[in-house]
């Protein structure tokens, strides 16, 4: 019963410094940023403000029913993330929260791929769907906290901005190595 009663109270002890861990890294995040743009913290604990990708062009593939994609250089980005989440401040913009977006790249051939269209015919174009949920958490004024709502796989990822027309104006890249 002792052993039980041990347990149980540090399991409860670790429940608590992760998420003191959390709330600190919230904190610095909130306190130390002040200029536009998308940050997140590396693997080791510096918090590091992410440049969007060049975009390496964009390709046509189909005939009857093209699909178009954004294609990037490189099978992997310079940026890890362990879990996904990014802060991201839109002070000194005119840009929404609302319109970043988490995307799954494919790899291959040395590239990064992205679908962002399809033509369905007669030249109507169909938005692909955007990606992964997330969960967007106000931090402080023009602060903003973005984790994906469930747990992201190993792979490419992309978080992208866009004027709510669907196609990305900055795409942000990382790899989750896990």
């Amino acid at each position: 019963m002792k052993e039980r009663i041990f347990l149980v109270y540090l399991l409860a002890f670790f429940i608590f410094v992760i998420g003191m861990a959390q709330t600190s890294r919230d904190a610095q995040a909130a306190a130390k940023i002040y200029a536009y743009g998308v940050y997140y913290f590396n693997a080791n604990g510096k918090l590091i403000r992410m440049q969007p990708l060049k975009n390496a062009g964009m390709k046509q593939k189909g005939i009857l029913r093209p699909k178009v994609y954004y294609i990037f250089d490189g099978n992997y980005s310079t940026n890890s993330s362990e879990n996904g989440t990014f802060y991201i401040s839109t002070l000194g913009s005119t840009q929404n929260i609302d319109n970043f977006h988490l995307i799954q790249l494919e790899c291959k051939n040395g590239r990064r791929w992205y679908k962002y269209v399809k033509v369905v015919g007669f030249g109507k174009v169909k938005e692909e769907p955007v990606g992964i949920p997330v969960v967007t958490t106000e931090l402080k004024h023009g602060i903003y906290k973005l984790t994906p709502a469930l747990p992201l796989s190993r792979g490419c990822y992309g978080l992208f901005y866009n004027y709510s027309n669907g196609v990305p104006t900055e795409i942000y890249d990382f790899d989750v190595l896990l």
